[in-house]
């Protein structure tokens, strides 16, 4: 009887430590779980980061790319002035030699209508 008594005693605590053993193996996979779902919204982070670094490098192009697209049409505007400026010189200085040829022009007729009267 004691025997048996013994061996039931020994019996509820290996069931009971089965069930805390069970119990264990229960959490330990729900952290392994866990750790899992974690990692995972770590590397879609890192994914993340890795495409905003490169729209980052994307813009810091674009800008130096427009710079330099800036720095041209200034240059070129200022050459096309500087040709406008210089067609306006000539312009005007076509204009005085006109003035001049009518000035003498007017000369010479009226030179040549007192020569008629």
């Amino acid at each position: 009887e004691m025997l048996r008594s013994h061996c039931q005693e020994k019996e509820l605590e290996l069931q009971e430590k089965e069930e805390l053993l069970q119990s264990e193996k229960k959490v330990k996979e729900s952290i392994v779980a866990e750790m899992q779902k974690v990692k995972e919204a770590l590397l879609g982070r890192e994914g993340e980061l890795l495409d905003l670094r490169r729209q980052n490098q994307e813009i810091t192009e674009n800008k130096a790319t427009q710079g330099e697209t800036i720095v041209a049409l200034e240059a070129k505007f200022q050459e096309e002035r500087r040709a406008q400026e210089l067609s306006l010189g000539q312009l005007e200085q076509r204009r005085s030699q006109l003035e001049n040829d009518v000035i003498r022009l007017r000369q010479e007729k009226g030179e040549a209508d007192g020569h008629i009267q």
